[in-house]
């Protein structure tokens, strides 16, 4: 049976190109996702479903390939170098068992990465965070046609990019689903953190509720409902589970 593979994101954009150092540290095994670093230039990370190189100058892919059977038959040249992607300026990427974080070099660890991009056994993760400091830059995927005729499937916005979820496409690969779920959960979190949902707003209305420009719309103070999106964070870690309707 074809199986879906899941790349989330929160602001879609492309793929990179680069070469691989020949030193190689120690495979890592986690939750259904090998990986390993090449000379502190490249991240590999498999999957049944999926494997996958990232660049560790800058947050780019190298290399890509799908096995949508999840039988790990994987195919080269999908992806091609990408002259956007190779102009974006370098970073500093700290690596663990399974994810890759970026960040402008001279930043400390503590400080939130402009990208994070984290695999699991059927998919991946991208998660951009956006500060004036260290604003993230798309990730550019580049697909070459005389390898795969990508075809990107989707609800187009009259200035020709694509709304998301989308459909993904690779021939004698599979299929990628492509969801935003996480853009309007991650600055709400961000924003618990820093008490932003708290207290008065300048035009006298509280925080707890807001327009979608970020105006204070609230009259009640910090509700109790916020709750709802502290429980959206267990049930996309999967600490809870959905009950069926009655």
């Amino acid at each position: 049976m074809m199986r879906m593979v899941t790349i989330a994101i929160a602001a879609i954009a492309m793929f990179a190109s680069a070469a691989l150092a020949a030193e190689k540290e120690a495979e890592v095994s986690h939750e259904g996702v090998s990986s390993v670093a090449s000379g502190g230039s490249a991240y590999h990370a498999t999957s049944k479903y999926l494997d996958a190189t990232l660049s560790l100058t800058r947050p780019q892919f190298i290399y890509l390939s799908l096995d949508s059977l999840g039988r790990e038959r994987f195919r080269a040249g999908a992806i091609q170098r990408s002259a956007v992607a190779a102009a974006s300026p370098q970073t500093v990427a700290r690596h663990a068992a399974t994810s890759v974080e970026y960040r402008r070099p001279g930043l400390d660890a503590s400080t939130p990465a402009r990208w994070t991009i984290d695999f699991n056994a059927e998919g991946l993760t991208m998660v951009p965070r956006w500060s004036q400091s260290d604003p993230p830059e798309p990730i550019v995927l580049e697909f070459n046609p005389k390898f795969s005729r990508a075809t990107l499937l989707g609800r187009f916005n009259p200035d020709g990019s694509v709304r998301l979820p989308a459909i993904l496409h690779l021939p004698d690969q599979g299929t990628v689903r492509i969801t935003a779920a996480d853009r309007i959960l991650l600055p709400m979190l961000d924003s618990f953190e820093k008490g932003s949902f708290e207290g008065m707003g300048a035009n006298g209305m509280s925080n707890d509720w807001k327009a979608w420009d970020g105006t204070p719309w609230g009259y009640e103070g910090f509700l109790t409902d916020g709750y709802y999106a502290l429980m959206a964070v267990l049930l996309r870690e999967g600490c809870l589970k959905t009950m069926p309707p009655p």
